[in-house]
């Protein structure tokens, strides 16, 4: 399951914090623009804008 804002760690300390984080498959993702940081409704309605 994807966990929002991932904190990436090493035996002692935080080293990233990343968009999304798998960890089980340790895989992570980064993504940017503002599309992003719309509420998730207008997302999912397609009503949201394309900058």
């Amino acid at each position: 399951m994807p966990t929002a804002q991932y904190r990436v760690q090493d035996a002692t300390d935080v080293v990233a914090r990343v968009d999304v984080g798998w960890p089980a498959q340790r895989l992570a993702l980064e993504y940017d623009g503002l599309r992003h940081a719309e509420p998730v409704s207008s997302l999912a309605t397609g009503n949201g804008s394309t900058g």
